[in-house]
C-alpha cells in the first residue's frame, strides 16, 4: 500500500488495488480469527473471539488517527511510507516478544498444547 498514493491518478488501478487489498486483508483477518479461536480453552472461546474483534477495530481506529495525523503533517503521498514504517516496528516488536517468550518456554508449550488439540 505505500505505493497507493501515486496510483490515485487512475481510477481504475486505484479501485482493483483496493479490491485486492481488501480480499487479502478480509482473508487475513478470517484465517487470524478461527485460528486464535481454536487456539483457546473452549470455555473461553466467546471471550476470545469477542477480543480478538475489539482488538481489530481498535487497530483501525489508531490506523485512522494516525494516517489523519500524517496526511495533515505529510501529506498523502506519505501515508504509504508512515504505514510501512509501522509495520516495521511491528515485525519488530513481534519478533522481540517470540525470542523472549521462547527463551522461557512459553512458545514450546503454548504450541504442543494447540497441537494436541487438533
Amino acid at each position: 500500500m505505500a505505493v497507493f498514493p501515486h496510483l490515485i491518478g487512475s481510477e481504475v488501478i486505484a479501485i482493483v488495488t483496493l479490491a485486492i487489498w481488501g480480499a487479502a486483508h478480509a482473508a487475513g483477518f478470517v484465517t487470524n480469527h478461527v485460528r486464535t479461536i481454536r487456539s483457546a480453552p473452549t470455555s473461553l472461546q466467546d471471550l476470545t473471539a469477542s477480543l480478538n474483534v475489539s482488538i481489530f477495530n481498535a487497530g483501525i481506529g489508531m490506523g485512522a488517527v494516525i494516517g489523519g495525523r500524517v496526511i495533515d503533517a505529510v501529506g498523502l503521498r506519505e501515508i504509504g511510507v508512515a504505514g510501512a514504517l509501522i509495520g516495521v516496528l511491528a515485525l519488530v516488536v513481534a519478533v522481540i516478544i517470540v525470542m523472549a517468550t521462547k527463551r522461557s518456554g512459553a512458545i514450546d508449550t503454548f504450541t504442543t498444547n494447540v497441537g494436541a488439540r487438533s
